[in-house]
């Protein structure tokens, strides 16, 4: 093979793995939103779409103006993944049902590809009378709206044409929407329509892809989840985590660019380059700074033997179980040491700052909230802070810091 030949397939193998991580980052990409990402997956669409029905179970539909990645549930554990406001915090129930008739009403015949936020209302209060939900103008509720609206213009469903969503919730200014209708059937995986209930949403087959094989649902948890226990894989996949460690490790860097690491606990597949992560950790600010803290307290503390277990969902599971008085004594300790370096919000309000810490580390798999403890698992003990260590003192830095000493005093 020819060096020309070696460089292009090695070009073709690395632009297929960015285009396979955009959809990864960004299961909807339209060309409001991610212009570039669409254009490359588009151009490896046909690629793509076996390679993602057979590596993970998931259907791909690329069209001209949108790319949507349509993924199988993760199964029974992952930590939730729910839409958030602009603001960082979780949708409430209430926000998700205006989403719901946000949605319902767009798909509606009278309304087109544009729409005045005016006239979506009176089809949104329409939708609510046939699902039975009362809809009025009260603040509150407009402010549902703004942030299920908020939501769709981030994913490309829709777009502010003229004017804003914002200042409509604020002062009810006149909007001009555009819809990008055909995306809008491809926001969930199976029609609502079909299913007994909400639970059923959250079971397999929604691809198509044929019976699940062992290999193809290990693939998906690495890829889905922060940690992978080995306790929750199923017997046959324990036996492909132990049997074809090294072509699995192949299969996900080729594919994704992920590396594969594993332990006796379990296992788990990250980016170097730290792109296909949604909660950056350690990170900035005092809820991430309390997690890490806290992590390492506890650790320290208890000093959890190897192979110790805890309950959680009424399933054996390797971690240490810290009763919730002995959390909140190390955070109460935590914020007399930092607290005044942290949100004023929080000094004020430890259980609080509890909940968003115990969150944070759920949403991490780090630990896990029972009735009576949380459980710190394994992987915890890889983000335990490092200290600062000073610098080995050798004869030149003595003379170093001695002379800066002199400046000091004499200069």
């Amino acid at each position: 093979m020819s060096v020309p030949t070696m460089l292009h397939g090695a070009h073709e193998a690395s632009s297929r793995r960015e285009a396979a991580r955009a959809l990864l980052a960004h299961p909807m990409l339209t060309a409001a939103t991610r212009a570039e990402d669409l254009t490359l997956v588009r151009v490896h669409a046909t690629y793509l779409t076996g390679m993602f029905a057979t590596t993970l179970g998931y259907r791909l539909v690329v069209e001209p103006t949108f790319a949507r990645l349509l993924k199988e549930p993760p199964g029974p554990h992952p930590p939730a993944r729910g839409a958030r406001r602009a603001s960082g915090a979780p949708f409430s129930s209430r926000t998700y049902t205006y989403l719901a008739l946000v949605c319902a009403a767009l798909l509606t015949a009278d309304i087109g590809e544009q729409v005045l936020v005016s006239r979506l209302m009176d089809q949104v209060r329409a939708e609510g009378q046939v699902a039975g939900v009362e809809v009025d103008d009260r603040y509150s509720e407009r402010r549902h709206l703004v942030d299920a609206l908020a939501w769709l213009i981030e994913h490309g469903v829709v777009e502010e044409t003229e004017g804003s969503v914002g200042r409509w919730g604020e002062r009810s200014e006149e909007v001009l929407l555009s819809v990008n209708r055909t995306l809008l059937p491809h926001l969930l995986a199976r029609p609502l329509h079909t299913l007994p209930g909400p639970e059923a949403l959250l079971e397999g087959g929604a691809s198509g892809a044929g019976p699940e094989q062992p290999r193809r649902s290990l693939r998906r948890k690495l890829v889905e989840h922060p940690v992978v226990d080995r306790d929750l894989l199923t017997d046959a996949e324990r036996d492909v985590l132990s049997r074809e460690r090294n072509e699995l490790a192949r299969v996900l860097f080729d594919a994704f660019g992920l590396v594969l690491e594993v332990r006796a606990e379990g296992a788990l597949a990250f980016d170097p380059d730290g792109v296909l992560t949604d909660i950056t950790f350690p990170g900035q600010g005092t809820v991430m700074q309390a997690s890490l803290l806290l992590v390492d307290a506890l650790t320290d503390t208890y000093r959890p033997e190897p192979g110790v277990t805890a309950v959680v969902d009424e399933t054996a599971r390797r971690g240490l179980g810290v009763p919730w008085p002995q959390v909140d004594a190390q955070i109460d300790d935590l914020l007399e040491r930092y607290g005044k370096n942290w949100a004023e919000r929080y000094r004020e309000a430890p259980l609080v700052l509890r909940e968003h810490v115990t969150e944070n580390l759920a949403a991490l798999a780090l630990a896990y909230p029972t009735a009576d403890a949380l459980v710190l698992a394994p992987a915890a003990a890889r983000f335990r802070p490092q200290p600062q260590q000073a610098p080995a003192q050798t004869r030149a830095r003595a003379r170093l810091d001695a002379t800066h000493t002199q400046d000091e005093l004499f200069g």
